[in-house]
């Protein structure tokens, strides 16, 4: 490990010692992005996955919504702050 950064074989497989242990879904991201952008894109997530009246959203779709959120930031639209991040699993 490297500034917190997984590398090689330890990302793959720290993601499936988590399905093991029986979580179905994973988000995580490819590279590290700051801290800010990271929480701000999260809270934006659990903002539009909280359980609503009416049709459930699949995490996937949350995922895609919460990254165009970042994107039509003026300050986060560059592909760095919001390429990174990725689903794995169910998306439903």
């Amino acid at each position: 490990r490297r500034h917190g950064q997984l590398h090689g074989a330890a990302a793959p497989s720290l993601s499936w010692s988590w399905f093991v242990a029986g979580s179905p879904t994973l988000m995580l991201n490819r590279w590290q992005v700051e801290a800010p952008v990271r929480s701000k894109m999260f809270s934006q997530f659990y903002t539009i996955i909280k359980p609503k009246p009416g049709v459930p959203i699949s995490n996937a779709r949350a995922l895609h919504q919460s990254i165009m959120w970042l994107r039509r930031s003026p300050e986060y639209k560059h592909p760095y702050y919001w390429a990174s991040f990725a689903l794995i699993g169910a998306g439903r």
